[in-house]
């Protein structure tokens, strides 16, 4: 820990001269030459209007030049350049300024008049006519600003809005479009929207049958002569003589259906064909059972042309994850011109992706626990295990753990091995006739059958068998579900250590949890995440889980009179269900604020005390309460006595009931990179009371037991990958410290106090 924190000051230090270096380059600027510091935008209006932010945002990004960037405040690219132009310049100030050198942004580089005529344009195509648009050069030292100040008025909103057209089946089908028309009354004027409603139409009308339509034959026209309250009439209509096969519709005449036998061409002759359902399927051989095939493929000859169902074909296709290329395409059928509909044939050539693929790599673990040691992964992967599309996964873990710091002269260790294996069925196996299909989704019957084994040297072996057979699907785009109906496991607590024994002596509760026992059940899923793209100003997320155990069996126990045990064991009895609620909001173009709130409640009845300890809960850690180690907090308002330590003793503490809120602040800092500001909050309790946990129950008194932390991360955000690093100190304890729960000293310089109050969490991916 100090070698970080010494490594952390000497990077701050080579920062500081770096800047004071940076900011030194305006003296090499040529006499007549300022140095561009950027854009200042003001945006005022003369009556209160809805979206001003957006429209801000919208045209500081037509603004150009762009000034030289500042990560962290500092020019890196300019300082290099400037240092690399030098002519004692080494190699290293040289290759810098290749890789990230900026040449300088001169004042002389900007054209105002040319920026208020973008800002002019964009405003009037957001409905902002006639803005008043001034600009003013601001000089300071060799350093200039240009700003900006925009006034607008009342934006032009739609009055009413008709389409020009006759009486035909086309300009009747496009008639009836406009009753889903996102251009109702009220609405600004918008080019933008204007260009969306083109689209909606062109998407409506390939529905349709309409296959070689072209929505750039379709023109708006505005009239707001009819107003004097800043209104406007829309007319659409067509902007040039379409031709006569952009307003035919088009039907499916035949639908075939190829699967190569690697990427490129076959041989013809060696493919075999089936038919089913009228779609003939040629491969070579048996790659993929045609009556299988054929459910994913939603055309069929004799209906309409459907963009949509050709895209959920192709989606549902590619969902399988059997073809790494899929081609739908589709041919015109010579027709005479005088014929009311064309005809299509469409063609389906499908290559298989790898059947197969091993992989194995060694992994190295520092956890926010003080656990660190090396590991080794491995997996197998058939994505067409029995030529349905079927997928076979096998993985395993190894991995080996000590526990450093504290002093303790017989460090604890931990040893894991994990064997997962699963088949998961793109389709629904069951005994009677249900497809929850929907769109482009396709539903899976996922069987699973796990191996767990956890051994803590000084304490206990942990044997955990998982057998699980359940579905998921989404019934919307929006929505996820999983249920498993069936879920089986079966602990094995093994090799008790006389230390660890007299723990559970003392604490009947964890006993119980530890304890050889099956937990029969039921888990339930549900998911709902919004879509966020570049126009969304904010997304919710919503998860509900449900995990119900022992409660059929138990009924049974309960009317036949038998003992309440599974082949000679105790088995679990508890409701358990988790809320977690998540809101992401922007609040610039690359910075957003994050809050989420997670609550977790188990019930253990009957013979159960407590929940079995694979379904406690837990907190602190890098996906927590981030100023505490993982397991450290709680329960309740539970203290280990200061003759015991974490790092000598059985620390992990879990219960039957979760609360926990986050707040972050997440904005970039250069490229790949961002930040985070954050504040967690939590604890855990436990259900029922527990004399050897004081103070661990749920009770009035819980708001008085929150553990709150803050902290700054910093993360690699890589396309398909995030490495994350937060750093968080406990603000608020969960128990009273001295007279009162807060944190009253920051002895940063003292390496006692770092060691217990700055915490390192490293993780991949984000928190929430």
């Amino acid at each position: 820990m100090t070698r970080l924190v010494n490594l952390h000051i000497i990077l701050f230090l080579s920062l500081v001269l770096i800047s004071i270096s940076s900011c030194n380059v305006t003296k090499h600027l040529p006499e007549d030459e300022w140095l561009y510091n950027g854009a200042e935008l003001k945006v005022t209006s003369t009556s209160p209007i809805k979206g001003k932010a957006e429209l801000k945002y919208e045209l500081e990004d037509v603004i150009e030049p762009k000034p030289n960037s500042t990560p962290l405040g500092i020019r890196f690219g300019l300082y290099w350049h400037i240092k690399a132009q030098k002519e004692n310049a080494g190699k290293t100030a040289k290759f810098l300024d290749k890789k990230f050198g900026e040449k300088p942004v001169y004042l002389s580089d900007v054209n105002p008049i040319w920026n208020e005529t973008i800002l002019n344009n964009r405003c009037e195509n957001q409905g902002y006519f006639y803005p008043k648009i001034q600009s003013k050069i601001v000089k300071k030292g060799r350093k200039a600003i240009v700003q900006y100040e925009v006034e607008v008025s009342k934006p032009y909103t739609l009055a009413s809005y008709r389409f020009k057209g006759d009486s035909t089946h086309f300009d009747s089908l496009l008639h009836y479009s406009l009753n889903n028309t996102i251009l109702t009354p009220k609405t600004r004027f918008s080019t933008d929207y204007f260009k969306q409603e083109r689209n909606r139409i062109d998407d409506f009308l390939k529905d349709n049958g309409y296959y070689l339509f072209n929505p750039d034959v379709l023109i708006f026209t505005s009239d707001t002569n009819q107003y004097d309250d800043r209104q406007f009439d829309l007319v659409l209509s067509f902007k040039t003589e379409a031709t006569k096969e952009a307003l035919k519709p088009y039907r499916i005449r035949n639908v075939e259906a190829t699967i190569m036998k690697r990427q490129g061409i076959d041989d013809s002759s060696a493919l075999q064909s089936v038919v089913i359902d009228s779609i003939p399927i040629y491969q070579p051989g048996i790659i993929f059972k045609p009556n299988l095939l054929r459910p994913y493929i939603t055309l069929h000859p004799g209906m309409l042309y459907n963009k949509s169902t050709t895209l959920n074909t192709s989606k549902r296709l590619a969902a399988t994850k059997t073809f790494n290329i899929i081609n739908l395409k589709y041919s015109q059928v010579d027709t005479t011109m005088a014929d009311s509909i064309g005809l299509l044939d469409a063609s389906i050539v499908l290559s298989p992706a790898q059947k197969q693929t091993i992989r194995i790599e060694g992994q190295g673990t520092v956890k926010s626990n003080s656990f660190a040691g090396p590991g080794l992964i491995g997996s197998y992967f058939n994505k067409n295990l029995f030529k349905g599309g079927e997928r076979l996964e096998i993985s395993g873990n190894l991995s080996y753990e000590v526990q450093f710091g504290g002093g303790a002269t017989d460090p604890l260790t931990a040893l894991e091995f994990k064997i997962l294996n699963s088949i998961t069925f793109p389709r629904f196996l069951t005994p009677f006739n249900f497809n929850p299909i929907s769109g482009n989704t396709i539903p899976n019957t996922k069987i699973s059958f796990d191996y767990i084994l956890q051994k803590r040297e000084q304490y206990y072996v942990l044997n955990s068998y998982i057998l699980s057979f359940g579905y998921n699907w989404k019934s919307r785009p929006t929505i996820y579900q999983e249920i498993a109906p069936i879920s089986l496991n079966f602990t094995n607590v093994q090799q008790v250590t006389p230390e660890f024994q007299e723990i559970l002596d003392e604490n009947p509760f964890l006993a119980a949890s530890f304890q050889n026992q099956f937990i029969p059940g039921l888990t339930y899923l549900l998911q709902y995440s919004e879509p966020w793209d570049n126009d969304s100003r904010g997304k919710f997320y919503f998860a509900f889980s449900a995990d119900i155990a022992g409660n059929l069996i138990g009924a049974i126990h309960d009317i036949t009179g038998n003992d309440h045990t599974l082949f000679n064991l105790p088995y679990a009895q508890y409701l358990r269900g988790d809320i977690d609620v998540r809101h992401y909001t922007k609040v610039a173009r690359k910075s957003s604020i994050v809050s989420r709130l997670f609550v977790g409640v188990g019930y253990p009845y009957n013979m159960s005390t407590s929940l079995p300890f694979s379904k406690q809960y837990y907190s602190g850690g890098p996906n927590s309460v981030r100023g505490f180690r993982v397991r450290t907090i709680g329960p309740g308002s539970y203290q280990l006595p200061d003759s015991i330590t974490s790092s000598s003793s059985f620390f992990d503490r879990t219960g039957d009931i979760r609360l926990e809120a986050n707040l972050e602040f997440r904005h970039p800092i250069v490229s790949l990179l961002h930040g985070a500001v954050f504040v967690d909050a939590g604890n855990i309790w436990l259900y029922n009371d527990n004399p050897a946990l004081p103070g661990g129950k749920f009770s009035s008194s819980w708001s008085q037991e929150i553990a709150i932390s803050a902290g700054y991360g910093v993360r690699l955000d890589i396309d398909f990958v995030v490495i994350r690093v937060d750093i968080g100190t406990p603000i608020r304890f969960p128990y009273k410290k001295g007279n009162s729960h807060w944190q009253d000293e920051f002895k940063i310089s003292y390496k006692s106090w770092r060691q217990d109050n700055i915490i390192w969490n490293f993780s991949i991916g984000y928190p929430f």
